[in-house]
């Protein structure tokens, strides 16, 4: 017997078939029915001449479909290719073209995009929609619900997993059956999911953090997903009180929308247990909040990157309080270490980069040897991510190496100066970026979201700022704007926001 991701699935459906799996508006799968649709798509997809080592991308908004079809690639050995639909036209093109995507499936939302980009994409054999009346269902309708005779096995390749391009083009992950496994064998380890969970997918099923992380443990667990195909309150509410969902994943800005909901009080949300958080470092205030009106919830902060699993490093809600700010230690399967240019382990107040190594961990970027070269190194991931380690090694993160601001020879962190500037009774969000300077190299620059109703002047800032901070961190100018641009994590955009200010554009001062 050959452990793949399709495997995953298949005992499900022989162990509980009669249980719920997957639930999309009104549509609701037993693990039966769910692996049979998965398994006529294989078919299908078999018969149009898609086989072991093809590449399948689908442009598609969260829907029961998207699991199938991530299901059903896995069980003939086909790559999945999920595309980030906020991305530019040039961006997917892009992708489509560099993965060597020879089938596409598409949203209806999607039509006249995919419209413009096939012609360049000639690699792409064929457009399939999903959606209403569609090839999409006249495709499984016709096909055999029976299990497809491909072997795959846990070193064969299962998709590639492009990163969100904050640095350039996008990069293409590739990940293995196995490194799906375990990364999913991460989550239910530490966080303690189980099959008697209901997990809410609030974030887009295209970003591997919601596709594979929420997604792929859940139905390995034998739980039941509720696939949300966007997210507003107080809709997420009421789903909440629907289904009796037990889990869900969220960034800190979400979670700070769900606590200033003012209706949120008005429904029942005493099933929650477990909640996760992640891409930002989650306040302590903000956990003491969410403790507060989750009394019978758990708080985990999960951390990582596309390249890593994504799971990479965990803090469990048992250590939320005790280690305020760090993003934890390794995962279950993982080794992970911050070191200096010399390749050792940093100590003290020493920032050094985070290096991963572990089962979960990408296999090569695709078509990219050069960008593999530099990543992987001796075994190691290197994630180009900055930290500083305490004595039990938790980690403590500082900034992506390309958001790093050097003023004057100085190191600056982003975070450390965005938290100063947090404790302003008048800031919403703070992010800190290195504009050019003839002098510094770089000088401090603060771009801020005020709370509604605030009017503080950028002076008013600076001066806060002055006694709470060395003179070489502290910003020398503050712009002020409506919304932080972030990516489909909530991450902020720091290369977007130099790109702007560096070009002139001010903002309010």
């Amino acid at each position: 017997m050959n452990l793949n991701v399709g495997y995953m699935l298949l005992r499900n459906a022989h162990e509980q078939p009669d249980k719920l799996a997957v639930i999309f508006g009104n549509k609701r799968y037993t693990y039966k029915v769910f692996n049979e649709r998965v398994n006529r798509l294989s078919n299908a997809l078999l018969g149009k001449g898609v086989g072991k080592g093809d590449k399948v991308a689908y442009l598609l908004n969260n829907c029961s479909e998207f699991a199938e079809i991530s299901f059903a690639l896995s069980k003939i050995g086909a790559l999945s290719v999920p595309l980030n639909f906020r991305l530019k036209e040039e961006e997917i093109g892009y992708i489509i073209e560099n993965s060597d995507s020879s089938f596409l499936f598409f949203g209806p939302e999607f039509k006249e995009n995919i419209a413009k980009l096939l012609p360049r994409c000639r690699k792409v054999k064929k457009a399939v929609q999903v959606g209403g009346i569609s090839e999409y269902q006249d495709l499984l309708q016709a096909s055999s619900p029976q299990e497809p005779s491909v072997l795959v096995t846990e070193d064969d390749e299962h998709s590639i997993m492009y990163t969100s391009g904050t640095t350039g083009f996008p990069k293409g992950a590739v990940h293995s059956h196995k490194s799906r496994i375990w990364n999913s064998l991460n989550m239910l380890v530490d966080t303690g999911l189980r099959g008697t969970d209901i997990f809410a997918i609030t974030t887009p099923l295209f970003h591997i953090a919601a596709g594979h992380t929420m997604l792929l443990s859940t139905i390995f667990s034998g739980g039941k997903v509720v696939i949300l195909a966007g997210f507003s309150l107080p809709e997420f509410f009421e789903k909440i009180q629907e289904e009796k969902i037990t889990a869900f994943f969220a960034v800190p800005t979400v979670f700070v929308r769900i606590l200033e909901h003012p209706r949120r009080k008005d429904y029942d949300l005493a099933s929650l247990r477990l909640l996760f958080t992640g891409g930002a470092v989650t306040s302590v205030e903000l956990k003491e909040k969410l403790m507060q009106a989750f009394p019978l919830a758990t708080l985990d902060d999960l951390m990582g990157l596309t390249e890593g699993g994504p799971l990479t490093t965990f803090l469990p809600h048992r250590d939320a309080f005790r280690k305020p700010d760090s993003v934890g230690r390794a995962h279950f399967s993982q080794m992970v270490r911050v070191v200096n240019e010399k390749g050792e382990d940093v100590k003290g107040e020493e920032v050094g980069e985070i290096i991963v190594k572990g089962p979960a961990v990408m296999k090569e970027y695709y078509k990219n040897p050069e960008a593999t070269a530099k990543a992987l190194r001796d075994g190691w991931l290197y994630t180009g991510d900055l930290a500083r380690v305490d004595e039990e090694g938790y980690q403590y993160l500082t900034v992506r190496r390309t958001d790093l601001i050097i003023s004057g020879g100085e190191n600056v962190y982003p975070a450390e100066v965005e938290k100063v500037l947090l404790l302003h009774p008048a800031v919403q969000e703070a992010a800190v970026i290195g504009i050019k300077d003839k002098e510094w190299g770089e000088r401090v620059m603060a771009v801020v979201v005020l709370r509604e109703g605030e009017r503080p002047t950028a002076e008013n800032l600076l001066s806060f700022c002055q006694d709470k901070l060395a003179g070489y961190k502290r910003p020398r100018s503050i712009a002020f704007i409506d919304e932080l641009p972030k990516n489909q994590l909530g991450k902020i955009l720091y290369k977007e926001l130099r790109n702007r200010f560096e070009k002139g554009d001010a903002g309010k001062r």
